[in-house]
């Protein structure tokens, strides 16, 4: 919610067609409403305008909420004022006429600074996208940036990262309205089918077919370019880089293709790169909490948060999968959980992760003694099966097909005690 304090009519039609509804706007002219709902309601952000308000208000507001952001507006050239003002505290001082992208940018950095990143319409429901470290917040921009550009766009990322959720929020975004239309390229790979291939995307771009149709496409998705042969991929390139001097196709239809490695030969697109989950670790915890939230609601558990235990795994864990690795894991976890809290034995665990994650902890430390490893990784991977056995050390040895002896002194020699 963003409130604004204003009595000109004008400015504040032009902050509502800005924001374009996409985030709450509620406007005040009532020094006594605005307290009210100040005190009751806060925003995530104030829009103060100076012409009508002053400092005095400024001041007093402040005072009753000092971690309140306020943008002030005015309509003064005043260098001095603008100084004063951002002495005082204010997030910024935009002078009147506003500036579109002016006061758009000031917003959203306002707004990012505030962990605020639902700023674009649908981004709530992306889970991995949640966040507010620098990664997360160049990467909103870089998607912002797309938006606002109409240019079409590469969307780059590993495998396991979610690449079509990007696409439809630029879409679901776009001042062009329309839908989001999926096209596989890997379904036309073989030689026969590539002429029906060219067939059906042009028909999909040509101007005089999207004017017939009642529900316009907005954005193209294409997906599987990888998969296609290279004289295939060598022919689609050259098509995108010439369709939007072509006059006969709609150039209002932005595509979008998802690849896993850059394409220096489309310059004329806008790249966004979206960084894999291991380096999303100041992440995470608002990433899993999501997860979670999610999984709670769909399985109907009372899940909470996430134990101590879980902590160094999250921490440690490369996720080679990325977030579609980790929200496999949550789910199986939040069904598997029968507490209020996931803990380590919720997972569901293998060899290879446990010994991932112990291996990461001791080149932390600096540590690379082999045998340490070994005993640490071993350590760690008993305890999990012990936990997940209920301390039955037959059933435990059993499970790893070791005799109950060799196994009973091995824990003994890794100072674990049942």
């Amino acid at each position: 919610m963003i409130f604004l304090y204003c009595d000109d009519k004008k400015t504040a039609v032009s902050i509502d067609q800005f924001l374009q509804k996409k985030y709450k706007l509620k406007g005040f002219n009532k020094k006594d409403s605005l307290f009210l709902e100040l005190k009751n309601n806060p925003p995530k952000l104030l829009i103060l305008d100076h012409d009508f308000a002053g400092l005095d208000i400024y001041k007093e507001i402040s005072q009753l909420d000092p971690n309140l952001p306020i943008i002030l507006i005015s309509s003064s050239r005043d260098i001095s004022l603008a100084v004063r003002v951002t002495k005082l505290g204010a997030a910024d001082f935009i002078a009147k006429p506003l500036d579109k992208n002016k006061f758009l940018s000031s917003v959203k950095g306002v707004l990012r600074g505030k962990g605020e990143l639902s700023f674009l319409k649908g981004i709530s429901n992306i889970n991995w996208l949640q966040g507010s470290s620098v990664l997360c917040s160049s990467l909103l921009q870089e998607i912002e940036g797309a938006i606002d550009s109409f240019l079409d766009v590469l969307v780059l990322g590993e495998v396991g990262v979610d690449k079509r959720a990007i696409g439809e929020l630029i879409s679901q975004n776009s001042p062009v309205k329309g839908v989001f239309k999926v096209f596989n390229l890997a379904s036309y790979g073989r030689d026969e089918e590539e002429s029906f291939f060219w067939t059906t995307l042009r028909g999909m771009l040509l101007l005089s077919g999207q004017e017939k149709k009642e529900i316009k496409i907005n954005t193209l998705y294409l997906k599987g370019f990888e998969q296609l042969n290279p004289h295939f991929r060598e022919s689609l390139l050259q098509f995108l880089i010439n369709r939007r001097r072509n006059v006969e196709f709609d150039r209002s239809i932005r595509i979008i293709m998802e690849v896993t490695h850059s394409i220096n030969e489309l310059n004329d697109f806008t790249t966004i790169s979206i960084p894999s989950a291991r380096f999303r670790r100041e992440d995470l915890p608002v990433i899993v909490a999501s997860y979670i939230s999610q999984f709670s609601t769909k399985f109907t558990k009372p899940i909470k948060g996430i134990g101590t235990d879980l902590i160094p795994f999250f921490a440690f864990y490369d996720f080679p999968g990325n977030f579609k690795e980790l929200e496999e894991i949550l789910a199986a976890a939040v069904l598997r959980c029968r507490g209020e809290y996931l803990c380590l034995s919720d997972l569901p665990l293998t060899i290879k992760m446990l010994k991932s994650v112990k291996s990461n902890q001791l080149l932390a430390k600096n540590n690379f003694n082999l045998i340490g490893i070994r005993q640490e990784f071993e350590k760690t991977f008993f305890k999990f099966v012990l936990d997940n056995c209920n301390n039955d050390i037959s059933q435990a040895a059993r499970f790893l097909d070791i005799p109950k002896s060799v196994f009973e002194d091995r824990l003994s020699l890794l100072g674990l005690n049942p």
